[in-house]
């Protein structure tokens, strides 16, 4: 999986790097900026990785064709629109592509 902000991973280890520095002279003041700035660039970088993370084999839109495709399942009790009202995301249990069937 490809991480697309490579300037945050050279951030994090600018923030490592310093946080060594700060142990090695004991500074603790430093270190403790340093400790707070890595876990909120690491929590950008978690953020970032769910953001672009790749669909998996199962995904439906590796099944998406010129053909029609059924969807056998039920709407969840509150489901998500997206903005565009181009996506909904719903709970299949069986997908009907021409006479085949595929597993979920």
């Amino acid at each position: 999986m490809e991480i697309p902000d490579h300037g945050l991973l050279f951030s994090l280890i600018w923030v490592f790097s310093g946080m060594f520095i700060a142990l090695r002279k004991q500074w603790k003041y430093l270190l403790w900026s340093m400790i707070m700035t890595a876990m909120c660039l690491m929590s950008i970088l978690a953020m970032n990785l769910e953001l672009y993370q790749k669909p998996g084999p199962q995904h439906i839109s590796r099944y998406l064709r010129e053909e029609k495709l059924f969807l056998y399942g039920m709407i969840s009790a509150n489901p998500q629109v997206s903005p565009d009202k181009l996506t909904l995301i719903v709970s299949v249990f069986r997908i009907q592509k021409g006479r085949e069937f595929i597993p979920v």
